[in-house]
């Protein structure tokens, strides 16, 4: 079950959030953890159960934790975190890198293996990740920790971020975790901006998808450098409004049932460094690293080296989360060398002194080719699309204009638009403003966006997730 589909929007979310509206404030996080595992069973009816396992091994860690570290025994607290993060990792392990590996090994042997797919569970790491934070802070006593397990269940299996993020960290809710309350303000807020994430989702990101599906078949030695600057123009599009669109419909839900989650996006493609940009682009997991990879490795206290060596390997691990593939781990080196780079003292000294306009366009040339080695695209078809982009074709049957309509001009337009901090300035000074007359301008663009969106889920847009896959 997807936020974006009839049945989540007719019938799940509606039926849950009446529920959750008419029983005491004290019963609602038991029925937010029953809620969230029948979502995740619709989708997954066998790995509800790993998620269970995952909620029980963490429950009963962090007890075992918080004790020992109460009886000053450090050492033994230590060994119970690493237990238990061994634990938890080891289901995100087989399940999401076993394949990758064997077939690794088979290809580096020439061995005759027969080696069975594997089905990644949906969400897996994005609740793995929750899980390992929460062991983590209550070791260094960050965070209370959550005794009753189904509150702590409650946290971990949330449905509004149970798919796609953002990662929501238990010093995030668990102010609100024992007594979820709502309000008729949060509600309506947190429904607007539901609103605004769909129609990114459903909108812009399924628009531009549908291109990229239907030119997926063109002769890539055949096509013009703009043709393929253009396909990957909408996929930058596409993965932005895609995924910034579950978090806004993640983040408003969550408002709605009475919780904040952190921010996950923050304009990323107005960003003039590498670094900017990833201060702005899944900011959960770039904080989750950063806090929980970086700092621990040493971070930038031990050294010049030591800080480029940590650097490397954060964005290693950056990429290989989004993939047991190696495009993605190509991404994650490609991101980690210009975040070196870009921290040489002379470097830096010469990119302050670059007008903003300029470091902002080759910030988006690094960005758009990090999408085409992001892509899950074969070796030699990244060569021959990265050829390609720099003039390296030379009999070309294909250019941007076969595929430049009036409805995708219009849709890249939109996308500019919305991708740029003009959008949200507007849009906060809607919000903000008093009086009758703005409200119901408000509201009318709200129900006008989720009556399109509405239309064009029951017309069967196509309608694909590219986040379901990591």
């Amino acid at each position: 079950m997807i936020f974006a589909s009839p049945v989540f929007l007719f019938v799940f979310f509606p039926a849950v959030l009446l529920i959750y509206r008419l029983i005491p404030a004290k019963a609602r996080p038991y029925f937010l953890l029953l809620s969230s595992l029948f979502f995740y069973f619709w989708g997954e009816p066998v790995y509800v159960l790993l998620m269970i396992a995952a909620i029980l091994i963490t429950w009963a860690s962090a007890l075992g934790i918080s004790a020992l570290k109460e009886k000053k025994k450090d050492k033994a607290a230590l060994a119970v975190l690493t237990l238990g993060i061994l634990l938890i990792l080891s289901s995100l392990i087989y399940f999401k890198y076993f394949e990758f590996l064997l077939t690794t090994l088979k290809d580096l042997f020439h061995t005759r293996w027969r080696i069975k797919s594997i089905i990644m569970p949906i969400g897996i790491s994005f609740y793995t990740f929750q899980a390992m934070s929460y062991l983590w802070d209550v070791h260094r006593c960050s965070v209370r920790v959550i005794r009753n397990p189904c509150k702590l269940g409650a946290y971990i299996s949330m449905f509004p971020q149970l798919i796609a993020g953002p990662i929501v960290r238990a010093s995030d809710i668990t102010g609100n975790l024992d007594c979820p309350q709502m309000s008729l303000e949060s509600t309506w807020h947190g429904l607007i901006r539901f609103i605004r994430g769909l129609g990114k989702k459903v909108i812009l990101a399924n628009s531009l998808a549908a291109v990229i599906e239907n030119n997926a078949i063109l002769p890539t030695d055949e096509c013009s450098a703009g043709l393929l600057w253009l396909i990957t123009l909408c996929y930058a599009f596409q993965i932005y409004f895609d995924f910034s669109g579950y978090s806004d419909m993640a983040i408003g839900m969550g408002e709605i049932l009475g919780f904040r989650f952190p921010e996950n996006f923050r304009f990323p493609y107005s960003a003039t460094s590498v670094r900017d940009f990833w201060r702005r682009w899944h900011i959960t997991l770039s904080s989750w690293l950063r806090d929980y990879v970086y700092i621990p490795l040493g971070g930038n206290r031990k050294g010049t080296f030591r800080t480029y060596l940590n650097l490397l390997l954060v964005f290693l691990i950056c990429g290989f989360w989004h993939g047991a593939s190696w495009n993605f781990v190509l991404w994650g080196l490609w991101y980690g060398l210009w975040m070196i780079l870009e921290r040489i003292p002379p470097v830096q000294k010469m990119l302050n002194k670059i007008p903003k306009p300029i470091t902002w366009f080759f910030t988006m040339v690094i960005v758009l080719l990090g999408w085409v080695l992001f892509r899950n695209l074969k070796p030699d078809e990244t060569i021959m699309f990265l050829r390609g982009m720099f003039g390296g074709n030379s009999y070309i049957t294909c250019t941007a204009v076969s595929i430049l309509s009036p409805k995708l001009i219009i849709i890249l337009i939109a996308c500019i638009f919305f991708a740029s901090p003009l959008a949200e300035k507007l849009l906060g000074l809607l919000e903000r403003s008093k009086g009758t007359a703005v409200i119901a301008v408000r509201s009318l663009l709200a129900l006008a966006v989720l009556a399109v969106c509405i239309i064009l889920l029951m017309s069967n847009t196509y309608n694909p997730f590219i986040y379901f896959r990591f």
